[in-house]
């Protein structure tokens, strides 16, 4: 897809055994700004969906296209449940810098010549969490992002899988998931691109 000037693709597969889970990648305009927010809710099949739902409505009523506050909006809304890891990257319309908050297992990678790894404060949204402030994030020209959920190992070499990280989004995406996805696990997986 493409959204406020980047191609965007996203794949999600549940843990097996499931028909249902807790991993969601989120892709929405606000305000003209856009953002993309990877979730993963503890445990995996029906009850885990139901907390992702609400993580979900809670994101299609934001108002801010703040990471912070969205990570907090979210640690209000799945409070009582089991709780989630959430990583959120937000970009100013018509921008290619932004910033990355996450709480938990998420990874936000910028993946090309200066690879960078944002990383997440520990802890559990829905439980307390407590929000840190957003890195700066740029995503250049011939560069991509990448976010994921625990899903899928955060120690990959990506300079091994350029055919990979150069696909469409969309297909990119599906293929992190089927080739490097945990069948055990839910995943969740976004990947943009600037246009």
């Amino acid at each position: 897809m493409i959204l406020e000037g980047w191609e965007i693709g996203t794949a999600v597969h549940h843990a097996t055994g499931h028909d249902l889970g807790g991993d969601r990648a989120i892709v929405r305009s606000v305000g003209g700004d856009l953002v993309l927010i990877v979730i993963d809710v503890l445990g995996h099949g029906e009850s885990a969906d139901r907390a992702a739902r609400l993580a979900e409505h809670a994101i299609d009523g934001a108002s801010s296209s703040n990471a912070e506050a969205l990570l907090r909006l979210l640690d209000r809304e799945l409070a009582g449940s089991v709780g989630a890891a959430a990583g959120v990257s937000t970009f100013g319309a018509g921008s290619n810098s932004g910033g990355f908050a996450g709480v938990g297992n998420t990874v936000c990678r910028v993946l090309g010549p200066a690879p960078r790894t944002l990383v997440s404060a520990d802890g559990v949204v829905g439980q307390h969490a407590r929000v840190p402030d957003a890195a700066a994030i740029s995503v250049e020209p011939g560069e991509t992002l990448l976010m994921h959920s625990d899903g899928i190992s955060s120690r990959i070499d990506w300079k091994s899988y350029p055919e990979i990280v150069s696909a469409g989004a969309e297909l990119a995406a599906k293929e992190i998931v089927r080739k490097f996805g945990r069948s055990h696990d839910d995943i969740s997986c976004i990947v943009a691109r600037r246009q």
